[in-house]
């Protein structure tokens, strides 16, 4: 187990869900998690009732996830806020294969659209970087999965350009309260 949140990385998280048997990844979880956070004001106990009705999971894995994860919210909430831009979607290691982190960053796009829609309500005001960062964020959420040669710098260009996007996202959301 993990002693603290600041020490959850993409292999503790992938070996706890194996361990509980959850169908999700942690590039998918973490985009989810960060798109719920984009409402704002909402405390971990919604996070985890939304986690519940996208997982599924029973009463059992719920406790143990609780108890590893107290506090991932704030963790979450402090590098979406980061002001140098420091957010990191959570996505497998360089060591990973090309095709493997590209179909993670499409996960982790795809679950985070999902979450902000799970938590959508009509309140937030768009503007037209908004806009246009959730169409891009859509379009990396669907990347082709074949990877080539010079796709590093590719991926590398994706990953910066989703980082920047939350962020985009994340401000605009933000500098309407």
């Amino acid at each position: 187990m993990v002693d603290s949140t600041h020490d959850i990385s993409f292999d503790s998280l992938e070996t706890l869900f194996f361990d509980l048997n959850l169908d999700a990844t942690p590039s998918m979880f973490h985009g989810y998690v960060c798109g719920i956070l984009m409402k704002g004001e909402i405390d971990e106990s919604l996070v985890f009732e939304k986690l519940e009705e996208w997982l599924f999971w029973s009463s059992e894995q719920r406790e143990v996830l609780q108890k590893f994860l107290s506090g991932y919210k704030n963790v979450v909430n402090s590098d979406l806020r980061d002001l140098n831009y420091g957010f990191q979607p959570l996505l497998p290691t360089e060591g990973v294969s090309l095709d493997t982190r590209l179909n993670a960053i499409a996960e982790w796009c795809r679950h985070f659209l999902s979450g902000l829609a799970d938590v959508w309500d009509g309140q937030f005001e768009t503007t037209e970087d908004t806009i246009e960062a959730l169409t891009d964020l859509s379009e990396v959420a669907n990347v082709s999965l074949d990877a080539e040669s010079g796709g590093e710098s590719d991926f590398e260009y994706i990953l910066e350009h989703v980082r920047i996007l939350v962020q985009v996202i994340y401000s605009d959301l933000y500098r309407s309260d």
